[in-house]
């Protein structure tokens, strides 16, 4: 994979490309075209990486993007988080990953009802980037967007395996379109929530969890819906924040 990368501490950065602007608590982040706002609650660092893929690059293969990764003390261990964007156009060389975008486009045409998304597990919601696991549960699933971009957000996990759920396997997602319909926006974080275990417990038995796993999926579906939004760590309203203050230079 051909790529290049900047890495910036935000708290040193006042004059260099990308730009920051700080307001308080808050830093204005500038990318070529692409801008957000993000509160020094969820990260004091940004990672930007652009890439350039083919599918022979990696699998599932990816599709040209940046990735933008904001973080504390330690860059996040998954690959699977950030804010990325991409090109629509870009998109629809891969049909693994148009999928998602013409998925995302009639959900936002037609307004469904999203409560069916978190009730099937064999119903996923859009999401990229492309991830070589299944989307085992949706909760918190919503509409969300602004004069710059419409989407839908939520909570899910990616599993390989059936096995219980522990905080750490949560990831809070945005799945947006531009309103001039140019760009594909992905903001992955992952979000502990404090209602789950940290790890799986020792008494775990195999077969009586598969024997109950769809009534483990509801109930856990319903215990996310429930929690409160600063329950998870970090707190889902400063991403939500970070999502509404999308924009794209004209």
């Amino acid at each position: 994979m051909r790529f290049f990368k900047i890495l910036l501490v935000l708290i040193l950065l006042r004059n260099a490309a990308p730009t920051l602007a700080q307001e308080g608590n808050r830093n204005r982040i500038s990318f070529n075209d692409f801008s957000f706002t993000v509160d020094s609650a969820l990260g004091t660092q940004v990672s930007i990486t652009q890439f350039q893929s083919s599918p022979a690059d990696v699998f599932p293969a990816q599709g040209a993007h940046t990735r933008i990764v904001v973080y504390g003390e330690q860059a996040p261990d998954s690959s699977i988080v950030g804010i990325r964007v991409y090109q629509v156009a870009e998109l629809a060389k891969y049909a693994h990953l148009q999928q998602q975008v013409i998925q995302l486009q009639q959900l936002l045409r037609a307004r469904r009802d999203l409560a069916v998304y978190a009730t099937s597990t064999a119903n996923p919601l859009p999401f990229l980037p492309a991830v070589a696991a299944g989307q085992t549960i949706r909760a918190r699933v919503r509409y969300l967007g602004t004069a710059a971009v419409s989407g839908i957000s939520y909570v899910t996990a990616y599993q390989q395996a059936a096995e219980p759920l522990v905080q750490r396997d949560f990831l809070y997602t945005f799945q947006g379109i531009s309103a001039d319909g140019r760009y594909y926006i992905s903001v992955v974080f992952r979000v502990n929530p404090e209602s789950f275990p940290p790890t799986i417990s020792a008494e775990f038995d195999y077969q009586s969890f598969l024997a109950s796993l769809p009534a483990y999926l509801s109930e856990s579906t319903a215990q996310l819906n429930s929690a409160a939004p600063e329950s998870f760590a970090p707190a889902l309203p400063l991403i939500d924040d970070l999502v509404q203050s999308f924009d794209f230079a004209s």
